[in-house]
């Protein structure tokens, strides 16, 4: 259970215990491999770089793929911030659907774990609406997870 603080403008609104909207949340985790070598795909720069999102979502998108810089996807559907970005190894971000509460998102980690001839990607959402799960959970796997294969051919074992 997630006590959130809708913003307003205004500071005395954190200050009214009346204002609080008790939400539900969950955490999830999902895993995908990628049939790849990390140093190949650069899986991790898949999710930074404005272009190549574009190519997979088949969407225009704004993204600063910088610690601290927004995104803006699936024209306007998801939006948040990155707040941590460790190179090849790690993206934590704020992620939200846009309709959501005004200023409230879940935590999205996202860890690439390199597997020999694969890559793992062990994604964790920490914050989500209860009535979100299965629409966000069903939405990383057939807008990101799929996508990027399809997209990269990433998904299928050449003989």
């Amino acid at each position: 259970m997630f006590w959130f603080l809708p913003q307003t403008g205004s500071s005395t609104t954190a200050n009214a215990p009346n204002t609080a909207v008790k939400i539900s949340t969950v955490t999830f985790s999902l895993k995908e491999t990628f049939l790849t070598l990390p140093e190949e795909l650069e899986l991790y720069m898949v999710f930074l770089n404005q272009e190549v999102i574009q190519a997979f979502t088949r969407i225009a998108a704004f993204v600063d793929g910088c610690s601290c810089g927004k995104f803006q996807l699936m024209e306007g559907n998801v939006h948040g911030q990155f707040a941590e970005l460790i190179p090849d190894k790690k993206i934590v971000m704020k992620w939200r659907f846009s309709s959501w509460p005004a200023g409230y998102a879940s935590t999205v980690t996202l860890n690439f774990v390199d597997r020999g001839n694969e890559t793992e990607l062990i994604m964790e959402a920490k914050g989500v609406p209860s009535s979100e799960e299965k629409r966000m959970k069903e939405g990383w796997q057939r807008y990101y997870f799929e996508a990027i294969k399809q997209t990269f051919g990433y998904g299928a074992r050449l003989c």
